[in-house]
């Protein structure tokens, strides 16, 4: 009996320096300054950006892409004409986007997503091509709401943006304390109470919130001993409970354990995304904190389609062969209301490599006589030929033969087509 309980002590104390040692290495790397999370979160933004496609976006991906890279930016040096180029593709997504959705909503999740990655990137949710994105994220909200559907996001971004309301917390005050065991949502519903708790005319309700996060990180910090959360939970927690009045780092060496050697976590977009600001020691409130140049903001709002209407979305798209052997390559792209087919072609090169064109001017105006680095070839009797679709795929092609692309003004919907084929077709 003395041997088992001689036995018991030398095995609680090991433990027990075990602990101490993992806490101490924990502390180390903490103690190093914010450095190595700082070094941390770079690779991550590193993997994340990395991850652009030819066009320099990351398609459907872009808003929240935008959103993470700005919380980084202490984080990684990025250039300013690259951080030009995101905050233009993300103005392309999002004109996109309505315009493709312009008989029903984008939904409130999504239209979130867009509004976080205007404030991001210094651009006005409220005077977006003339749309207050804001407002009509409010309006989708409360009608949700009344229909008892309540997602935790738009309410964080509708914060950020200023339009929080009473109802709005004790909406989440009520959804928090109905899903107990789920630790992703939760940590979503707690953001926006973090924001919106703080702000004067709600601070009173600061210390619910308080309990509640405390609360909160007691379940995480068991999902974590029994290893049940998975990496997204992880990153959405240690958001949240960055937000709170106090820094816990507890979770953090499980959740650095999870980062890959490329910087990423699990070779995902979305859990880089969700991890970026837990490793910066923020979370997506932080989005609050950028400053931006007035001047800067104003010449990049300038500098998108026309704001007084709608854009116009044309597609344009390059054909190569015959109907039965035909390669075909399109990009969508976003024109201001006075823009001309030259005007839309220099942004679909600026999209994409391909569409890259070189021109003359004649009597006629601009024309193109060479497309992706192929030219027309008169030996071979092959040249680029434009032609026009209007308004929807029933309508016929027309050739555009005796005007010039500076001298053509494409609609809402149209399709243009260059089309290299032999003189004698059509």
């Amino acid at each position: 009996m003395y041997l088992l309980i001689i036995l018991c002590a030398v095995l609680f104390a090991r433990a027990a320096e075990a602990v101490v040692v993992e806490d101490v290495e924990l502390s180390n790397f903490l103690d190093d300054g914010p450095s190595n999370l700082t070094l941390a979160a770079g690779r991550a933004a590193r993997w994340l950006f990395d991850q652009r496609d030819p066009e320099k976006g990351w398609g459907p991906f872009t808003p929240r892409a935008a959103v993470a890279l700005a919380l980084a930016r202490r984080a990684i040096a990025m250039p300013e004409a690259e951080w030009d180029i995101v905050s233009k593709q993300l103005s392309v997504q999002l004109a996109v986007e309505l315009g493709r959705t312009s008989h029903r909503q984008l939904s409130s999740s999504r239209l979130a997503h867009f509004v976080n990655a205007l404030l991001a990137t210094c651009l006005d949710p409220r005077r977006f091509n003339g749309m207050d994105l804001v407002r009509r994220l409010r309006t989708q909200v409360d009608a949700e709401v009344r229909s008892g559907d309540l997602f935790p996001l738009p309410l964080a971004t509708l914060c950020l943006s200023g339009e929080a309301t009473y109802n709005d917390m004790t909406s989440l005050f009520e959804a928090h304390q109905e899903s107990p065991n789920k630790l992703d949502l939760q940590s979503l519903q707690l953001l926006a109470l973090s924001c919106i708790t703080r702000q004067q005319q709600f601070s009173d309700s600061r210390n619910i919130f308080s309990q509640q996060l405390k609360n909160f990180a007691s379940k995480f910090h068991h999902s974590l001993r029994r290893n049940t959360a998975d990496v997204y939970t992880k990153a959405l927690a240690m958001q949240a409970l960055n937000s709170g009045d106090s820094v816990d780092v507890s979770g953090l060496s499980s959740f650095l354990s999870d980062q890959g050697s490329d910087g990423s976590f699990e070779d995902s977009l979305l859990a880089t995304y969700h991890a970026i600001p837990a490793l910066m020691g923020s979370s997506l409130l932080a989005l609050a904190d950028i400053q931006c140049d007035a001047a800067s903001a104003a010449s990049q709002q300038t500098a998108l389609p026309d704001s007084r209407s709608p854009p116009k979305l044309v597609q344009v798209s390059l054909w190569v062969g015959e109907d039965g052997e035909k390669d075909t390559h399109t990009v969508t792209v976003a024109a201001g209301h006075n823009d001309t087919l030259l005007d839309v072609m220099r942004k679909a090169s600026d999209r994409n490599h391909l569409f890259r064109f070189q021109s003359d001017t004649t009597l006629q105006g601009v024309r193109v006589y060479s497309i992706a680095g192929v030219p027309n070839d008169s030996e071979r009797e092959v040249k680029w030929k434009l032609h026009i679709q209007k308004h929807g795929p029933n309508e016929h092609l027309h050739e555009i033969k005796n005007r010039g692309i500076d001298r053509v003004f494409p609609s809402h919907d149209d399709r243009i087509v260059f089309w290299f084929q032999r003189d004698a077709m059509l």
